[in-house]
């Protein structure tokens, strides 16, 4: 099933390949006027820790009180979860519950193209059993032509007035 049907609408989109996390932007943008897109890797790790710290809510090691990680839930939990894990600038789950699509790519080797080109995935998710992919910095790839149940994305809105 695409773009998994959630009961509530407090649980993140997943089941959703980067390209139709692009295609959704850009439905997005027509509607409302605004440039929509998948935020690039740099501007997803300025929204983590634009002061440098090493995950989102600040140098303090991962816990289950701060975010969904490890398979310690063994499923997806609502947005605003662990807000003890939010960010400075208040964004939640930035680390845990969803691995997210960013717009940039990555070389990928020429017998993978089957599945589409590698992009970035940032802020790890419930189903990676370590915390190697929660920091502002670390980051995974998949493919983007791939759907999993642990992927998502998240969005970088400007007003199309915005130049830069």
């Amino acid at each position: 099933e695409l773009w998994h049907a959630q009961e509530r609408g407090d649980f993140p989109v997943v089941g959703v390949s980067w390209h139709e996390a692009c295609a959704y932007c850009r439905w997005r943008s027509r509607v409302t006027g605004l440039q929509v897109r998948l935020p690039t890797r740099k501007e997803w790790e300025f929204a983590a820790s634009p002061d440098g710290r090493m995950y989102p809510w600040g140098n303090e090691e991962p816990t289950p009180e701060r975010a969904n990680y490890g398979g310690l839930t063994g499923t997806l939990t609502p947005v605003g979860s662990y807000p003890l894990g939010a960010g400075v600038f208040g964004h939640q789950d930035l680390a845990g519950n969803v691995s997210e699509w960013c717009k940039d790519a990555d070389k990928t080797p020429t017998r993978e193209l089957s599945w589409g080109r590698r992009h970035i995935l940032k802020g790890g998710s419930w189903w990676e059993a370590s915390v190697g992919t929660l920091g502002s910095t670390d980051y995974g790839y998949g493919y983007s032509k791939t759907r999993y149940d642990y992927r998502g994305f998240r969005i970088a809105v400007s007003d199309v007035s915005d130049t830069g």
